[in-house]
């Protein structure tokens, strides 16, 4: 199928952290958005935040997107489809099907709906995760492209619910994704499909300043680390994930859908590791932090890179034509997007 130039995009999970950069990058480029939510409370709060793009804006309640049909009025007439709504689960510690089944079913409910009323299709965007690319954490693990993770989901095949979160969660992400190649190579439906595998995603929070809660990025990776204090003993060390500005996760997304050789392929969205001695410099930037070490700033990314897994997110700058933004820019922008007391011991 052609690239999508002009349009109505529906983008599904639309008041979530990345689901807002998707939102507002598209409008920037020209897109009416047709967006889905769970509630009329959540699609006012995205209204409010684009209301200078109010004529280009239409939402669809979808309460249970488990639920059959529950997104036949929305895919109708769209030229693209964003799909964002999963949930994020990282602290699950019972049935694993809590976490993936709403991911799965998530996605082929869309598709149904799809196959039955999304006649003007031309290209959809399925959200996955590097999740969905290992789970070998270790120095020695290499990702790409062509990376699948299957130990998560035998793990958890084995163990239930005894399994641990991580691997519950990264299991709802890689069995998702599946989920959607899989209909599509069964189906050869009429348009295409593509993947964009973000890692951590992080950047100046537009959810904070309207809702009040934090994006999971900054509860689970971010304030735990800045309210304990960072020695010096710890600069050096690699945090346990790799991050990407939500901006250049919107970017891709968006020339997912707008790139003709972009169809059918997966594109991992990572600018790199993230050290210990990045957060120190991007909270001393921001100011405030009596607990944190002095950063060093002529500090080797090579040599931090030495100590971390590689997830190899070339392909997406080199194909998708963009260049990430520097890891540290992106922290010191979201500590500095955020009120202090977020942050405090």
């Amino acid at each position: 199928m052609p690239a999508i130039t002009s349009g109505r995009v529906l983008v599904t999970g639309a008041n979530g952290f990345l689901g807002l950069y998707v939102v507002r990058a598209l409008l920037a480029s020209g897109f009416s958005v047709r967006f889905t939510v769970r509630s009329e409370a959540k699609a006012a709060f995205v209204r409010e935040l684009f209301v200078a793009d109010a004529e280009r804006l239409e939402s669809v309640i979808v309460e249970d997107m488990l639920a059959p049909g529950a997104y036949d009025a929305a895919v109708p007439g769209v030229d693209g489809i964003v799909h964002l709504a999963s949930p994020v689960d990282l602290l699950n510690a019972g049935d694993p099907e809590a976490v993936i089944r709403p991911a799965v079913s998530g996605v082929e409910n869309l598709l149904a709906s799809i196959g039955a009323h999304g006649n003007a299709l031309k290209r959809m965007v399925q959200i996955s995760s590097v999740s969905a690319l290992g789970g070998d954490f270790t120095p020695v693990a290499r990702y790409d492209e062509a990376s699948w993770n299957d130990e998560s989901p035998r793990v958890v095949a084995e163990l239930g619910p005894a399994a641990d979160s991580v691997s519950k969660y990264n299991a709802s992400k890689v069995l998702a994704e599946r989920a959607f190649w899989d209909w599509i190579a069964a189906r050869q439906p009429g348009w295409d499909g593509v993947a964009v595998l973000p890692s951590l995603s992080i950047g100046p929070d537009l959810q904070y300043a309207l809702s009040g809660t934090p994006t999971t990025a900054i509860s689970f990776a971010l304030a735990p680390l800045l309210r304990a204090g960072i020695a010096q003993g710890q600069l050096g060390d690699a945090l346990p994930f790799h991050g990407v500005d939500a901006r250049d996760v919107a970017y891709v997304v968006v020339a997912a859908l707008t790139t003709p050789q972009a169809g059918g392929e997966r594109f991992i969205a990572s600018a790199g590791p993230v050290g210990v001695n990045d957060v120190a410099l991007a909270a001393e930037a921001a100011g405030g932090f009596a607990n944190i070490a002095k950063g060093n700033a002529a500090a080797s990314r090579e040599a931090l890179r030495a100590k971390s897994y590689v997830i190899n997110g070339s392909k997406a700058e080199r194909v998708l034509g963009f260049t990430y933004r520097p890891v540290r820019e992106t922290l010191e922008e979201t500590i500095k997007s955020l009120p202090a007391e977020l942050f405090a011991a």
